[in-house]
């Protein structure tokens, strides 16, 4: 394990600008909501009140994003690439 420099954590607007600045790949996130089950049935984090992302990076030099959408999920999804 190579360990992880500083983490960032976002909330509302700010992971909207986020995402419009591709922080993260948006392909994979809608992936992964898509491929939930038990689902509200609302779109894509524009469509949550406060939203929050973590954007972590490694000191290897790989980034990584946690996305959180309260109320979203019913259950786990996992997406592996």
């Amino acid at each position: 394990e190579s360990g992880v420099l500083p983490v960032q954590c976002l909330e509302g607007d700010d992971v909207r600008q986020a995402d419009d600045q591709g922080l993260w790949p948006r392909e994979l996130a809608e992936a992964v909501c898509n491929a939930i089950i038990k689902k509200n049935g609302r779109g894509y984090i524009r469509m949550f009140q406060d939203p929050v992302v973590f954007l972590i990076e490694h000191s290897d030099g790989f980034r990584s994003a946690m996305l959180m959408l309260n109320g979203y999920v019913n259950d786990l999804s996992t997406q592996r690439n």
